[in-house]
């Protein structure tokens, strides 16, 4: 089966083969039983999905005083997510407030999960919490812009989430945007480039992210 044209990933369990296509790439039925069948093996059903995924928690917090949520807040809120919901991976406080819970692969994660932990232990405010997935093909590049205060990094992370290619942007606190692509694209650069002029932002530099 890996050896098909577009085939990204093969996992079996038991006597189910899992295959994941490289971006648009399709699988006909036919070409998998008759790869199985050579390989001596017998098909009793095939079906399509969706891409495997991994769900991402985002909300608005704000401090119960008004004030900004500085690095140290940021930091201690992390925290407390991680401590409280073992389903996390990551979890991102952007400088404006946004937050962003990237759950590990197969967790279940709810809003509700993500604003009973922020309501009970870390003492801010939360509003607009919403779920959605990001597919595992999801990759991660680290793009450095000439933005001059938090206003002009909001409308960069803006433009970059405009893209089509891109599953969601990040404002990291080092200045740098974090941006997460639905898949390798080899022409991020020149796309980012675009969509950052037309928020009046220049764009440095785009490297691959840890």
């Amino acid at each position: 089966m890996g050896a098909l044209a577009g085939v990204g990933d093969v996992k079996f369990d038991c006597k189910t083969a899992t295959v994941t296509m490289k971006g648009d790439a399709t699988l006909a039925s036919e070409a998998a039983e008759k790869a199985l069948k050579d390989a001596g093996f017998g098909v009793t059903s095939f079906s399509g999905g969706p891409p495997p995924s991994f769900v991402v928690v985002r909300a608005t917090l704000k401090s119960k005083d008004g004030t900004p949520i500085g690095d140290a807040d940021a930091a201690r809120i992390a925290k407390v997510l991680e401590g409280e919901l073992p389903a996390l991976r990551e979890v991102f406080v952007e400088p404006d407030g946004r937050l962003t819970a990237i759950a590990k692969n197969d967790a279940k994660l709810e809003t509700a999960h993500v604003e009973a932990a922020i309501r009970l232990r870390a003492n801010v405010d939360l509003a607009d919490a919403s779920r959605s997935t990001w597919p595992r093909t999801a990759t991660r590049y680290i793009a450095k812009v000439k933005a001059a205060d938090a206003a002009a990094r909001t409308k960069a992370r803006a433009a970059a989430e405009s893209l089509d290619t891109v599953a969601g942007a990040i404002d990291r606190r080092d200045g740098t945007l974090l941006v997460v692509t639905k898949e390798p694209c080899t022409n991020l650069e020149a796309k980012l480039k675009e969509a950052l002029r037309g928020a009046g932002v220049e764009l440095e530099s785009v490297r691959a992210g840890e």
